[in-house]
């Protein structure tokens, strides 16, 4: 048997698409591995679940905080939100990575034979190289998204250095996208010890999912165009998408965290069939992506990262309309390519509406890629790399 202590900040109050990720990524994995996940939370403690041990460390004061003002009121919580994003360094996770330190410094037998660390903070793999370093433990990162190239000024140059002591100690750095590879290859010079393992999805989850919300959607009558996620009128700005579907005889569902202008426009336009939903539940949205007439994804400016929803959107079987953001180098549309249900337009009314008729019109033809990125194939991968190790 081998222990894998998983660390990772996207769980409990603070998960994210992350989250998914590591679900799909571990849940593969065969019975040689024991999994203890630590992450942050209210409080410390420790529990089993499912066959998988849990360690939740105290989050920090700011996190608290923030907690404790969601509870109060949302306008207080989005203020105290910025302020944290704005004045933490890095993140509004940091110094977490000294509490677990401490936490399991007070371990006087270390079981475990690998650290995995995972998430967008580098809290998580601060964590995962003090402890490999203490405990002489191979060190496996899950980075993601690259972190240091996105900010700027002294604080690039001292994430840089930061991240660079952590690389460079790793065993083994697994990237969610070849192009972020290439990136930190250019940097640091990882590619002999670095891999891809794409975001992937749960098959069975797509197949077994059901509603959980309390709305009434009849997708036998109503062709419904549906945008799940994150969007705001500064980046993926749903506007023109409203606006085109006001033109049309089709259903519109928004969900998500998103700006507040994309719902008045959809009333002001007077959209018969309009669903306004606030953020759901993992498996309302991916039921109601199953059983939409087409999908919408925006891609990212940044063509290097790829949202998570294109491989929700593959397995789920529908028509994909995806908007493009940036001209060059979009690592979505290298995957989506072999997808052939998919057309690719601009952000723009125009095209938009050109994109859903070309939809309309076509046959649905089954994909090969279904299966490439099943939690099953991604699991392998990661278990090819931790025999490696």
């Amino acid at each position: 048997m081998k222990h894998i202590l998983l660390i990772t900040t996207s769980f409990g109050k603070y998960k994210d698409s992350h989250t998914i990720r590591l679900d799909n990524m571990f849940s593969g994995l065969s019975d040689e591995y024991i999994i203890t996940m630590c992450y942050p939370d209210v409080i410390t403690n420790t529990y089993k679940d499912n066959g998988v041990n849990y360690i939740s460390i105290k989050s920090n004061k700011r996190l608290r905080a923030l907690d404790y003002s969601r509870k109060i009121n949302k306008n207080l919580y989005l203020l105290l939100a910025n302020i944290i994003k704005r004045f933490s360094e890095f993140d509004s996770f940091y110094g977490t990575s000294k509490k677990i330190l401490n936490y399991f410094k007070k371990d006087e037998s270390f079981k475990y034979d690998i650290i995995i660390t995972a998430s967008g903070s580098l809290e998580s793999h601060r964590a995962g190289y003090l402890l490999s370093k203490m405990f002489n433990v191979p060190h496996v990162l899950d980075y993601g998204d690259p972190i240091f190239p996105l900010l700027k000024g002294k604080s690039q140059k001292k994430c840089y250095d930061i991240e660079y002591d952590i690389i460079k100690n790793a065993n083994h750095i697994i990237y969610t996208t070849n192009s972020t590879l290439k990136q930190y290859d250019e940097y640091f010079k990882l590619k002999y010890k670095s891999s891809v393992i794409r975001y992937g999805y749960k098959l069975e989850d797509i197949e077994l999912s059901k509603i959980n919300i309390d709305v009434s959607l009849d997708f036998n009558k109503i062709k419904y165009i549906s945008h799940i996620g994150t969007a705001f009128t500064n980046d993926r700005d749903l506007r023109p998408l409203i606006s085109a579907v006001a033109d049309i005889n089709f259903g519109l569902i928004l969900a998500g965290k998103r700006s507040k202008a994309f719902s008045k426009l959809a009333y002001d336009l007077n959209i018969t069939n309009f669903c306004d939903l606030d953020i759901i539940d993992l498996e309302s949205s991916i039921f109601i992506q199953k059983k939409s007439y087409i999908n919408i994804i925006v891609g990212n400016k940044d063509g290097r990262q790829v949202p998570g929803k294109v491989f929700i959107c593959i397995a789920c079987r529908r028509p994909i309309l995806y908007i493009k953001q940036c001209d060059n180098n979009d690592e979505s549309l290298d995957i989506l390519k072999d997808y052939k249900n998919c057309v690719v337009v601009e952000n723009n009314k125009q095209s938009i509406l050109f994109g859903i008729d070309k939809l309309s019109k076509m046959k649905q033809e089954p994909s090969s890629i279904i299966t490439t990125y099943d939690t099953k194939t991604i699991s392998l991968k990661l278990e090819s790399i931790l025999n490696e190790i």
